[in-house]
């Protein structure tokens, strides 16, 4: 997740009983968990109304004020693109945690779904992100993240004898994404959902 640190901490007034340098670090923090909740807020509304989003309504979302905003995102592309990149760096993280928690076959699953959720939140920012240059640039490079990612529950399928051996993670991924192009859109969740157990049941061990 991009981390910005407002320029405020930067002239943090010295306070009686309190050393200039803890309230740095508690303008900091501060700062820190406006850019958490404008992201989180931002997430939500791009999901919900794509490049439409109003950013005065993602604000009021994060409980700040559009100055906060612009204070950490100054341009519309600038927040699409880290919404982008945290949504794929959670992603990536949830392998683990979801194998952590449970089944592989279970994670393998739970995952899958997320990521289908997260390629039709992508769909809705398209034409914002595609005037960032450097998620064009990224594309491969997220890409080979993603199959790492589900590499990590695959191989934990292996290893208890639930998915397949030899399933090539990047293989999985594109599939994923062929699933989201054919039946993209919350209207035609049920249909993607038939198509990921298929899917599935391609890959689990019979």
């Amino acid at each position: 997740m991009l981390r910005i640190v407002s320029s405020q901490a930067e002239h943090a007034p010295e306070c009686k009983g309190e050393s200039v340098d803890s309230t740095r670090r508690a303008t900091r923090s501060d700062a820190l968990a406006n850019v958490d909740a404008l992201l989180a807020a931002a997430t939500a509304r791009f999901a919900a109304e794509g490049d439409r989003a109003s950013l005065r309504g993602i604000a009021t979302d994060a409980g700040v004020g559009i100055g906060t905003l612009y204070r950490h995102f100054p341009t519309r592309e600038h927040l699409v693109e880290s919404v982008y990149r945290a949504s794929v760096e959670q992603l990536c993280a949830r392998a683990s945690e979801l194998v952590t928690a449970g089944s592989a076959t279970e994670a393998l699953r739970r995952w899958s779904e997320d990521f289908l959720d997260f390629l039709d939140a992508k769909r809705g920012i398209a034409d914002t992100l595609r005037a960032v240059p450097g998620v064009q640039d990224d594309t491969g490079r997220t890409r080979r993240a993603l199959a790492d990612a589900a590499g990590v529950i695959l191989a934990a399928g292996e290893a208890d004898g639930t998915v397949d051996p030899g399933i090539e993670p990047m293989d999985f991924v594109l599939a994923l994404g062929g699933i989201a192009l054919v039946a993209p859109g919350a209207e035609q969740v049920q249909q993607s959902r038939r198509l990921l157990d298929l899917l599935l049941h391609g890959v689990l061990a019979k």
